[in-house]
């Protein structure tokens, strides 16, 4: 299982490393493949490798796929990433319920041992980010404060994690 705090930490240290982020984390442009790509890499190198990676995982009984899915062990963590632009994303902020829905329910019906989302936001107030994560992420889940990846510039990312009753939460 992966500790979700400690993910951030390292996380957020990896994207401030990053030649890209002084663009990425400062401009209002959703750049979410690029967070992918940089997690699964982060994933690659300190959870074991990347042929336990995986980016073709579809929803049972949907088309819809997952962004990552990670085995480690006996246990398998799926990912979704949505970045989050205020002014131009309503349809995101709609859908997203839907799709930690998704993640939860593959928790609860043991297809998976952890969910996992990080969520980024830039332009948002405090308080709207708060009001959108409680939208997200009920009480069941377990997530970390919003964060900046540098220091001064706009964007906040946050990660949650849902498991199941019989998986205590760390992180």
């Amino acid at each position: 299982m992966i500790d979700i705090g400690d993910l951030a930490l390292r996380f957020g240290k990896h994207v401030s490393d990053c030649r890209s982020a002084p663009t990425v984390c400062r401009v209002h442009v959703a750049f979410e493949s690029w967070f992918r790509a940089e997690l699964a890499y982060l994933l690659n190198t300190t959870e074991r490798g990347i042929e336990r990676l995986s980016f073709d995982y579809s929803y049972p009984g949907t088309r819809a796929k997952a962004d990552i899915v990670l085995k480690v062990g006996p246990d398998t963590v799926v990912f979704e990433l949505k970045s989050f632009v205020q002014g131009a994303d309503a349809n995101k902020i709609a859908e997203f319920p839907k799709q930690t829905e998704r993640l939860r329910m593959l928790v609860d019906e043991g297809r998976a041992n952890q969910a996992i989302a990080l969520a980024t936001f830039v332009g948002y107030t405090e308080t709207r980010i708060r009001i959108l994560l409680d939208r997200f992420f009920p009480s069941t889940w377990h997530k970390t404060a919003p964060r900046s990846f540098v220091d001064g510039d706009p964007l906040q990312f946050v990660l949650a994690e849902f498991r199941s009753s019989s998986t205590s939460a760390a992180g």
